[in-house]
């Protein structure tokens, strides 16, 4: 992004998540690979939601924003991530739901 599309885009983001650099485009919206990863950020869980899992018939977990997550393609979510699992936008033969919302709020489902 250059010039006016980019001062669109910061115009219409808050200041957290606008470009000032190459190093902020992680910064975009964009589909991961990881079911952990949203807006350039790991939300891998920290705690197990029982009630949530009860309802769902499967285990679902409480969403915990680590930070940015340093791996930005889809190969480097893929093979260098220790914790990553492919997610709904993966392309793989097994994937599992989006895990960066928690199941209160409408996330981790299958359909």
């Amino acid at each position: 992004m250059v010039g006016p599309a980019l001062d669109r885009y910061n115009d219409s983001v808050p200041p957290n998540r606008q470009i000032q650099t190459y190093d902020d485009i992680h910064k975009v919206d964009t589909r991961s690979w990881c079911r952990f990863r949203r807006v350039g950020e790991c939300y891998f869980p920290k705690d197990f939601d029982y009630e949530g899992s009860e309802e769902a018939g499967y285990a679902v977990w409480f969403p915990y924003n680590r930070g940015e997550c340093p791996w930005k393609t889809w190969d480097a979510q893929k093979h260098q991530c220790k914790v990553s699992e492919p997610g709904p936008y993966s392309g793989e033969r097994t994937c599992y739901p989006d895990a960066t919302v928690s199941w209160r709020d409408g996330g981790q489902r299958t359909s």
